[in-house]
This record gives structure tokens, C-alpha cells and sequence, in this order.
């Protein structure tokens, strides 16, 4: 969607709230979402380090993987010193913070959405243990994302006798950088040109790329039907006692 990345969170807050309460629900997701996109630099960071290190497209490439595993890092330090350190993100981003103070208070939720990470900030801190477990939860989930390429390859035979776990990281990271530079819904198109470019990154034919990315949007959406299923079958069932 082309919403940043904010899609289904509406629906997560009204199926939380009814058994958690508004606040707590909107806290819990406010650093849900902020340890998801924080988990994408530790990712990131390695994979664009390994293709660096492993020669991925010639030595004109390594010194653009190195610049972006620079810049994965750098982004993930940031978002982390903003979160736990509120003084920080008021002398970097002064106007942000007082531009948002000044939203009138019946667009309460509005108010609300702004102060993301003020929820996000107290949820992390209240529970430092289960937020590193998270973190690593949701770094995993990345490297995950990225044993699904290396299985996509090797069902359609890219003829290399399948990914290495580092070039199969090059096909998330582009999937992350092109959902966030080119917001259109659903990726239409653009995943499939990233796909395509970094097939022919790696040595392949584009159509070999685009062929893989057609295979997840098939796993994307058995998966978004099954949870419709069963978000109708829980509304007609009530909520769980």
C-alpha cells in the first residue's frame, strides 16, 4: 500500500483494543512497527557487507554495497537513539516536535498517530527483555524472508544449482528499498523491475527474476486470503474468552 508501510495496523488496533484497550493496543504497535523497521539495518547491514565481501557484480558494485550497509547502519543507530533518547529527537527534529503539540485536540487521533514514538519509547523501555527478544524475533524475520528466495530459486532451477543466502538477501533488500522509494500499491510493476535488475545483477536473465517474484506474490496472496478466512470465521465465532 501506498501508505509507508502502514497497512494493516488499523485493523491490529481494532482487534487488540477489544480485549486490551485503546492505549495499551496503540503502544504495543507503535513498537511492534518501530522494531520492524529497525530490524531491516542489522539485515541489511550484512547482506549488503557479504555481497561487498563476495564480490557480487565486479568491483564496480563493492564500494555501492559498502556505502549501503554505511547507511543501514547509521539508519538503525538513529532510529534507536530516538526512540530511547526523546532529548535527542527534539534537537534534531525541534520543528517536528513542536509542529505536532500544536494539533488541535479533538483530531485526537491524529495526536495520537504523531506521537508514535513516544508510545514506542515507553513500551521498549517498560520491558527491555521481551523488546530485545523481539528485536531478534524480527531481525530473524528478515533473514527468513530471505531463505524463501533461496527456495524460489531453486523451483524454477536458476541454473546455478539455486541462491546463496546472501544474493537471496539481495532480492528482500530490493523488495524493502523499492516498496519505500516508488510507494504504489501493492508494488505493482516496480517489484517486478527490482526483481528483474537484480537478477541480472547476478548473472541471471531478467525474466528469471520476475518469474521468482510472481512466486511470492502467489505466497503473498494464498496467505492474505487465509487470514481473511479466518478473520470471518473469528468475527462470526465473537471474540475469545
Amino acid at each position: 500500500m501506498p501508505t509507508g508501510g502502514i497497512g494493516g495496523e488499523p485493523y491490529k488496533l481494532i482487534t487488540l483494543a477489544r480485549s486490551e484497550g485503546t492505549n495499551p493496543a496503540f503502544k504495543a504497535l507503535a513498537a511492534a512497527k518501530f522494531l520492524h523497521v529497525a530490524a531491516v539495518g542489522p539485515f541489511a547491514f550484512i547482506i549488503f557487507f557479504g555481497a561487498a565481501w563476495q564480490g557480487v557484480g565486479g568491483e564496480s558494485w563493492s564500494f555501492t554495497f559498502i556505502t549501503f550497509s554505511v547507511l543501514m547502519a547509521a539508519m538503525t543507530l538513529f532510529l534507536w537513539i530516538i526512540v530511547l533518547w526523546s532529548r535527542v529527537g527534539r534537537e534534531l527534529l525541534g520543528g517536528y516536535y513542536r509542529i505536532r503539540r500544536r494539533v488541535p485536540r479533538r483530531l485526537r487521533g491524529l495526536r495520537h498517530f504523531l506521537h508514535i514514538d513516544v508510545a514506542a519509547s515507553k513500551e521498549i523501555k517498560g520491558a527491555p527483555l521481551r523488546t530485545l527478544i523481539a528485536y531478534a524475533c524480527y531481525t530473524g524475520m528478515w533473514f527468513a524472508a530471505a531463505l524463501e528466495w533461496m527456495a524460489i530459486s531453486h523451483v524454477i532451477n536458476t541454473g546455478r544449482g539455486g541462491l546463496g543466502l546472501i544474493e537471496a538477501g539481495l532480492f528482500e533488500c530490493a523488495t524493502i528499498i523499492v516498496a519505500a522509494l516508488v510507494p504504489v500499491p501493492a508494488g505493482m510493476g516496480t517489484q517486478e523491475t527490482g526483481k528483474a535488475a537484480i537478477a541480472v545483477l547476478l548473472g541471471m536473465p531478467p525474466h528469471t527474476g520476475l518469474a521468482m517474484s510472481l512466486i511470492r506474490r502467489a505466497r503473498e496472496a494464498l496467505m492474505i486470503l487465509t487470514g481473511a478466512v479466518l478473520a470471518l470465521t473469528g468475527k462470526r465465532q465473537g471474540p475469545l474468552k
